[in-house]
């Protein structure tokens, strides 16, 4: 099988999301993340240099 290209690091939401300049779409993706943490219960867990997951969202 083939090993996936996406990692998990050890950088945190708040530290990613303080390198957004633009006010709005900081408080829009801190938005985000309350919303996927309620809905998944589960902090999101960063797999790369933007992009973060949401674990055990149930379907």
């Amino acid at each position: 099988m083939a090993e996936a290209k996406t990692k998990l690091t050890e950088q945190t939401v708040d530290s990613f999301l303080a390198n957004v300049t633009e006010e709005q779409v900081r408080a829009d993706c801190y938005a985000i993340v309350k919303l996927m943490e309620k809905a998944s219960g589960a902090p999101p867990p960063n797999v790369g240099t933007g992009h973060y997951w949401f674990w055990q969202l149930p379907l």
